[in-house]
């Protein structure tokens, strides 16, 4: 995890061009497979569907509370052992319900598929640490595997899955 701290970003003569305070990034090289389900209907995805990528956990500790966390997800899903609706959720802390979800289409075989989540919180957010963490899974019993297919790693880790999460100045 890398993290990069930044007070304001102005031009020569002071005016202000941004307000970003920090960037948390998480991001894995590694293939994951998993088959847990998380259901395509009109329920929020819980922390008990889909499988969980701990390696793409992600802390930050928010600097004031009336800033912004900007959450960005980036999910390459290389192969599905099957044609299915994929789901990658955002949850955080110990929250059983999921703050963000998308679902996208696979064709299934070894079609690669980028699933990209944006998530964004404005005021009231705490000043302790906080933790977005990811779980992902189809609607159907398909295997689903991360940064890979055919059970090896596919592209020499150069098609991560990552999150980042951004803290906005208010």
């Amino acid at each position: 995890m890398s993290q990069i701290n930044v007070d304001t970003i102005a031009l020569a003569n002071g005016t202000e061009q941004a307000r970003l305070v920090q960037v948390v990034n998480s991001i894995s090289f590694a293939m994951a497979s998993g088959t847990t389900q998380i259901p395509n209907d009109d329920t929020i995805p819980t922390s008990s569907e889909g499988t969980a990528l701990a390696a793409l956990d992600t802390t930050i500790t928010p600097t004031n509370t009336a800033n912004t966390l900007i959450v960005m997800v980036n999910f390459p899903f290389l192969e599905c052992s099957g044609a299915a609706n994929l789901q990658v959720a955002i949850f955080q802390d110990s929250g059983a319900a999921a703050i963000a979800a998308t679902t996208a289409e696979s064709a299934g075989g070894t079609a690669g598929l980028c699933v990209q989540l944006n998530y964004i919180k404005e005021g009231s957010i705490e000043t302790s640490a906080t933790e977005f963490k990811i779980r992902y899974g189809a609607a159907s019993a398909v295997t689903n595997t991360i940064n890979g297919y055919n059970g090896a790693r596919k592209l020499g880790g150069v098609a991560p899955a990552s999150m980042t999460v951004m803290e906005i100045r208010a």
